[in-house]
């Protein structure tokens, strides 16, 4: 499965994550998941694509979602 590393802002700081994703099979879902630990984001973030845009299926949706925009942003960037 490919990986990627990708850096997004989680509480005014940069943090990076992994991204685990195998489009030849599952083309429309990302996992996320946070490097290190970052003391309150520390679970897996599963994302899929609905038409053409990346949305959470996570309660960190609800919990964190300027974080979860900035993965997001991060994601339409990189052009996945």
């Amino acid at each position: 499965m490919p990986t990627k590393i990708i850096y997004f802002d989680h509480n005014g700081r940069t943090t990076d994550a992994e991204l685990y994703y195998d489009f030849q099979d599952y083309e429309d879902v990302i996992l996320v998941i946070p490097k290190g630990k970052i003391e309150d984001l520390y679970e897996i973030i599963p994302f899929v694509r609905k038409n053409k845009k990346w949305e959470p299926v996570s309660p960190a949706k609800n919990k964190f979602p300027s974080t979860i925009q900035s993965i997001i942003n991060q994601l339409n960037d990189e052009h996945l």
